[in-house]
């Protein structure tokens, strides 16, 4: 059942057994991801927007400029040091899976795991299954020096690229 399968069965299409299929995992955790993070990401941007100088936008009308080409060259190039502070923190996070989310939604279905695992899930479940403190550590540092080299390779490159929006 569920509510997907009843909108399938409208469309006369075959209802899908989602925790004995794994084929659209990846789809479901990436779309979960886009809905959890789309709110946080929201805020952040319209707090950028907000911060634009509301004299640039009325040098824009005086100069005749229409709102989209206010929008096109006001408002996104006041945008690039944000997205660029964000992209690069999300870089520094790509090896760490949401764990709690995945876990929280597949739990301990083996049959999801070759589509579903990420380091974090695997870690927890050798942590639980072998006890081996050492290597779930060991893990852990190793993500972490992974994460540090991206972020400090990003801010490197975006300061050859674009020195106004480095961090350093």
């Amino acid at each position: 059942g569920g509510l997907v399968n009843e909108v399938f069965g409208v469309f006369s299409l075959p209802s899908v057994s989602w925790y004995s299929e794994p084929g659209p995992w990846p789809w479901i955790l990436t779309i979960v991801k886009v809905w959890q993070l789309a709110g946080y990401y929201s805020v952040i941007y319209l707090a950028a927007i907000t911060a634009v100088p509301e004299e640039v936008y009325e040098a824009g009308v005086i100069d005749g400029a229409s709102r989209a080409q206010m929008a096109w060259r006001i408002t996104l190039p006041f945008l690039v040091p944000v997205t660029v502070i964000l992209i690069m923190l999300s870089i520094g996070r790509i090896f760490f899976g949401d764990f709690g989310t995945i876990y929280a939604i597949i739990q301990d279905n083996g049959i999801l795991f070759p589509t579903t695992d990420v380091i974090d899930t695997y870690v927890f479940r050798s942590l639980r299954t072998s006890g081996d403190f050492g290597m779930t550590a060991a893990v852990g540092l190793f993500q972490s020096i992974v994460g540090f080299v991206l972020i400090a390779a990003a801010a490197l490159f975006t300061r050859r690229y674009s020195r106004e929006s480095s961090l350093f």
